[in-house]
């Protein structure tokens, strides 16, 4: 497993993400840390606007070489993203239907 070491920022490409999931803007407290001994990046965040709310978890899956990120809200919403660095970017993508 490969362990992070890195400052973490809040991220607009996150938001970007969820606005495209949900079909609308949702302006939002988020807080993203490192857990489980650095090795797992975790973010809460939760809508301003109404009561929705969600976690997401970001790993590095050493056997597929891929990382990885399981995305879960307040409404019942749950997607598996997969991807890696493409030209310094994280790109992550996903086989279930959105």
């Amino acid at each position: 497993m490969i362990c992070l070491n890195v400052r973490l920022e809040r991220c607009p490409a996150r938001r970007r993400l969820r606005a495209r999931l949900w079909g609308r803007s949702l302006p939002e407290n988020s807080k993203i840390e490192l857990i489980l001994q650095d090795c797992v990046v975790q973010e809460n965040w939760e809508s301003l606007s109404s009561p929705y709310a969600g976690q997401s978890y970001n790993i590095h899956n050493a056997t597929l070489k891929r990382w990885e990120q399981y995305w879960v809200d307040n409404v019942g919403g749950n997607v598996l993203f997969y991807g890696g660095l493409k030209d310094g970017v994280m790109d992550y993508w996903t086989d279930d239907v959105l």
